[in-house]
């Protein structure tokens, strides 16, 4: 088990910090995450999500989540603000959002409060897969005719 408290740990195959192996984690979990303050502006995205929506870490830091996601995700059924206005968490909500070029994408969404020590929302931490890109490598699964039909399908052969 990692010691958190243990900072600048030099050993071979650890961590030199908490904020590292935070950072390193953040990174490494298999399902886009991000982070907005209480403005709705972009904190923190972790690789994956970047990955799912095509676009880098400076084009999103700082800005509005309605800049980066737009589509049906931020109209009337904003996970992001109805779980700062309510505090209650929103849990695999499909949406629509774009990615870095327009292309659509159907994402399935959850979110959760995020407060301080004085119990003060000060934001919100998000999860997001993209639903249409796992169909979409599906249905290519399937339209990949089988070998035999490659073979047997040439009038040559």
């Amino acid at each position: 088990m990692h010691d958190f408290n243990k900072a600048n740990t030099k050993e071979p195959g650890s961590y030199s910090g908490c904020l590292e192996f935070s950072e390193c984690l953040f990174n490494n979990i298999p399902s886009g995450i991000f982070i907005v303050d209480d403005r709705l502006r972009i904190t923190a995205i972790n690789q994956m999500a970047l990955e799912t929506l095509d676009y880098t870490r400076n084009r999103v830091i700082g800005k509005r989540s309605s800049e980066i996601f737009g589509g049906s995700a931020c109209g009337v059924d904003c996970a992001l603000e109805k779980t700062l206005a309510s505090g209650q968490s929103v849990v695999n909500l499909q949406t629509k959002t774009r990615d870095s070029v327009g292309r659509s994408l159907t994402v399935s969404i959850s979110t959760s409060v995020i407060r301080n020590d004085n119990n003060r929302t000060v934001g919100c931490v998000a999860t997001l897969s993209a639903l249409n890109r796992e169909v979409m490598a599906e249905k290519e699964s399937f339209r990949q005719p089988p070998f035999q039909d490659i073979v047997t399908g040439d009038p040559n052969m």
